[in-house]
């Protein structure tokens, strides 16, 4: 009998966060499930943000008493290549633009924001009512450009809205160091749906370069998005298709880790207040031979 040989493909992110039920011990089964399936929908949306060959999942370590508390350990899987100090903390990170995607609804108290604005790795959200909130800029790109964040939120406190028997919601994360607190006469404006999809495009602006793409995950057989690096991680179309077919047919033989110089189409969308909010990439055309890694060097 052959050796049967387990091979790890993925690596973990964990960490942890507390949910604050405000009011009584017991809770209303709907509003539990509920609100647990709706951190996960958003969690789901927030990880592949930040890296799309990663997923979530929620576990609940524990039940406590007073008021109604659980704490949930946030898992993240990626793959063992995307391994980096980044991915080390993915879990963290997720957790830290959750909270941020909270706190940024809560701020806008139901209206739509008078201004949006991107100033380095900073932005500044000015409410309706002429109030500034200073949120990391990678959050606010997040919770704006996807309005799955916004609905998952307003579900959440429609409901608690529906049972109308807990005076707060509460998450805790990193020792208390990060703390949302959204109180009962917060919650109908929570419940109102802010970011929609309709609302978000005002202006798309294209542009065409030539570069060489880190080959990140390729698709030998079909015809799916490709994932690249490109200063990030990248999904893109390939038209080519006479190149796809020397692939597809074994003519051109390729693996992570090597360069395609490619004439690249970048179109971006851009909400009203000019903000980018989604990024969508074309190869058009592959412009010549597969770049290895050896001659990478070679060429730095």
């Amino acid at each position: 009998m052959g050796m049967i040989i387990m091979v790890k493909l993925y690596e973990e992110s964990t960490d942890s966060f507390t949910l604050s039920f405000g009011g009584n011990n017991e809770i209303d089964a709907m509003l539990l499930a509920s609100t647990m399936n709706d951190l996960v929908n958003i969690l789901q949306q927030i990880t592949y943000e930040i890296e799309p060959e990663s997923f979530i999942k929620l576990t609940v370590t524990s039940f406590r008493p007073g008021s109604f508390n659980i704490d949930i350990k946030a898992i993240v899987n990626y793959f063992k290549n995307l391994l980096n100090k980044d991915n080390v903390e993915m879990a963290s990170k997720s957790l830290g633009i959750l909270l941020a995607c909270f706190q940024i609804k809560k701020h806008l108290k139901g209206d739509k924001p008078k201004s949006v604005e991107y100033k380095e790795d900073k932005s500044v959200i000015t409410n309706s009512a002429g109030e500034q909130l200073i949120e990391d800029k990678r959050c606010a790109e997040i919770y704006f450009k996807n309005n799955k964040i916004d609905k998952n939120i307003t579900n959440i406190f429609n409901v608690m809205v529906h049972c109308g028997d807990r005076d707060n919601l509460t998450i805790i994360h990193n020792n208390k160091n990060n703390v949302i607190a959204i109180h009962k006469d917060e919650f109908q404006d929570m419940a109102t749906e802010i970011v929609k999809p309709e609302d978000n495009i005002e202006k798309t602006l294209t542009n065409t370069i030539e570069t060489n793409l880190l080959l990140k995950k390729p698709d030998l057989l079909g015809n799916s998005k490709w994932g690249f690096i490109f200063d990030k991680s990248i999904e893109a179309t390939i038209k080519d298709e006479q190149w796809l077919h020397k692939v597809h047919t074994g003519k051109i033989k390729l693996y992570a880790g090597v360069k395609i110089p490619v004439k690249l189409l970048i179109e971006c969308d851009y909400d009203e207040f000019m903000n980018p909010i989604s990024t969508r990439y074309t190869v058009l055309e592959v412009t010549g031979d597969i770049i290895e890694p050896d001659e990478q060097q070679e060429l730095q």
